[in-house]
């Protein structure tokens, strides 16, 4: 099964990578998951270079365009095969007038595809970002 670890910051993910490694669990079921919080896109790329997963998933919550900037650095380091896309959507608020400040499920599709794909990345690469990596992200391994 896949590893999601909520750490947001470089230095934690690393520190998980080598407790991972202290215990022979595979590094590609690893997931940096909130790696776009963490500002250092160094943090992204060591992850990535040992195997595991580096998962963008704030999209939407700011500019669509500081994402697309945020993949396109990555895609280009040549590690497109390691990354994840994600929403952290929804988010209802039990007791705020109709749920409270409710993020949509549609920034990817609607926005962050189209301008990726006006960038210059191209629609096999989107495929993977979106069928491919999830997929062998989520397979049990046996």
């Amino acid at each position: 099964m896949a590893i999601a670890c909520h750490t947001g910051q470089g230095g934690a993910a690393l520190e998980c990578l080598d407790i991972l490694r202290e215990e022979r669990v595979p590094l590609e079921r690893f997931i940096f998951v909130h790696a776009d919080a963490e500002a250092d896109p160094r943090f992204h790329l060591d992850v990535a270079k040992a195997g595991a997963w580096v998962e963008y998933d704030a999209i939407g919550w700011r500019p669509i365009a500081d994402h697309v900037r945020l993949i396109t650095a990555f895609l280009a380091q040549g590690y497109g095969g390691r990354l994840l896309l994600s929403q952290d959507a929804g988010w209802y608020h039990v007791g705020e007038p109709n749920g409270g400040d409710f993020r949509p499920y549609t920034p990817i599709i609607k926005e962050l595809l189209p301008m990726l794909e006006r960038e210059g990345v191209s629609r096999t690469m989107l495929r993977t970002l979106t069928v491919d990596n999830p997929r062998r992200t989520l397979e049990v391994m046996q």
